[in-house]
């Protein structure tokens, strides 16, 4: 009866370790990419990230070329903020723009005119333009072995980090420049990407587009906290 059992219990502990297995083993195949991680990269690049304009009139997008590695120190930014920046020289105030913060400091922007703004840890920081939109522009590559990943979840938050005034700005994602499966407006405040998983393959374009509201580009610095997950 004894080693009936002790063998009935090790098959019901191998079936549940087996079902464990089942269970976890969807989570081995997923691939996790931060936003910021891989921040600056090349511009145009050849890897997963590019950061792109986007005409708000024709919809027509360039990649943002202009790279600034000269640190931007002025009116009180703590530590020295704003380096490397990619952004677009020809427009006003330089806008759209795009740069980041990787280090494990929360830094602030400028202070000297007005409020500071918040540069959280770990994140993107994008700001758009009066004329031109600011994407961050993800190309879903191929698995390592081999095969496609199918679907994708933006984890984190998209933040208007700037409370000095200004409208807010509007933000949406797309796939391969299709309907927005899930958008939004912020003014001073955050929102919690949408759990939605996005169908893809290997290199669709997941957009985070981010606009000025009404062409008002002034106090519109957000925040593209987290990562993307591809299974």
């Amino acid at each position: 009866m004894f080693d009936a059992l002790k063998t009935l219990r090790s098959a019901h502990h191998a079936s549940a370790l087996a079902l464990a297995i089942g269970v976890l083993a969807p989570a081995a195949h997923a691939a996790n990419f931060s936003f910021s991680a891989g921040f600056p990269g090349s511009n145009p690049g050849n890897g997963m990230w590019t950061y792109v304009e986007r005409d708000v009139a024709s919809l027509a997008e360039n990649n943002l070329t202009a790279l600034s590695m000269t640190a931007y120190s002025g009116n009180g930014c703590s530590p020295a903020c704003w380096t490397p920046i990619w952004r677009d020289l020809t427009q006003r105030n330089t806008v759209p723009a795009v740069w980041a913060n990787n280090t494990n400091v929360n830094w602030q922007s400028y202070g000297g005119c007005c409020q500071p703004v918040p540069m959280p840890k770990k994140c993107l920081h994008v700001h758009p333009g009066n004329l031109k939109d600011l994407v961050v522009q993800f190309t879903v590559p191929p698995k390592p072995n081999g095969g496609s990943y199918t679907m994708a979840h933006l984890n984190g938050t998209i933040t208007h980090e700037d409370f000095n005034g200004g409208n807010g700005v509007n933000w949406l994602v797309q796939v391969n420049h299709g309907l927005p499966p899930f958008s939004g407006y912020l003014n001073a405040n955050s929102t919690v990407f949408p759990a939605q998983g996005l169908s893809v393959s290997t290199g669709a374009l997941i957009d985070i587009v981010v606009n000025a509201n009404n062409g008002d580009e002034f106090f519109d610095s957000a925040s593209v906290c987290g990562s993307i997950t591809l299974t």
